[in-house]
């Protein structure tokens, strides 16, 4: 198991869930003191059928390549190995790439996470960064469901990471936390910045949020139980 940047005490460990979220399977990964189930974007290539992740702008189309070309405005599928990083138990070895000319051409996405128990959730991004600083910095642009602003993630972003052998890093970074829902969804799009080489998606990850009345019973539940115990 790799240690966690800057946690190095803390070892992460992961679980695997069986249960079935929209057309991907869920793990549930430990990151830390952080409990997160992960849902990685199902890939879309040509001929192929759609799965979670599509176009936004255009679902019934591929968006998925296997070659390195950086022109052909498609987002290319890769491994997390291939950048030195062990792969958690219960995620796919799976990333998808854009970068060169393809960072501003290729479609944004919308990965669909649904078929969840009533609950607001705490959503995350699981990308790729950069753990050294330098110019040719990961990045990504992000949004929860479909009129919010895009807003721009890197490694400033990061709530927690799992360094590879070199200076990449698997990465999640807090989106925000949704109303009590059963479905949401995650756009991602490209970042054609000078200083951004690569755009990396793996996919998504959340947590169900207790809601306020739910935290009120559970006190009333604790002050009833400490009053008995009194008498």
């Amino acid at each position: 198991m790799k240690s966690l940047k800057k946690t190095p005490s803390i070892t992460l460990t992961v679980v695997a869930a069986s249960s079935i979220i929209g057309s991907a399977s869920a793990a549930t990964v430990i990151f830390g003191s952080t409990t997160l189930e992960a849902v990685g974007a199902d890939s879309f290539l040509s001929g192929g059928t759609a799965g979670n992740t599509v176009q936004v702008n255009n679902p019934a189309n591929f968006w998925t390549s296997t070659d390195s070309s950086a022109t052909d405005d498609l987002w290319r599928e890769r491994t997390i190995s291939a950048f030195g990083i062990t792969v958690p138990s219960g995620l796919d070895d799976r990333l998808f790439e854009i970068n060169g000319d393809d960072r501003a051409n290729a479609p944004a996405l919308r990965t669909t996470v649904d078929m969840l128990p009533s609950s607001p959730y705490e959503i995350f991004l699981v990308y790729l960064t950069r753990n050294d600083g330098i110019a040719d910095n990961a990045t990504l642009d992000a949004r929860i469901g479909t009129s919010a602003a895009f807003t721009t993630y890197d490694q400033t972003n990061v709530a927690e990471s799992i360094d590879g052998t070199s200076v990449w890093s698997l990465s999640i970074a807090s989106l925000g936390t949704t109303a009590a829902t059963t479905s949401f969804s995650v756009d991602v799009a490209g970042n054609p910045t000078a200083n951004n080489n690569r755009n990396d998606y793996i996919g998504v990850a959340y947590r169900a949020v207790p809601e306020p009345s739910s935290i009120a019973l559970l006190a009333l539940g604790a002050v009833g139980l400490v009053s008995r115990r009194k008498r």
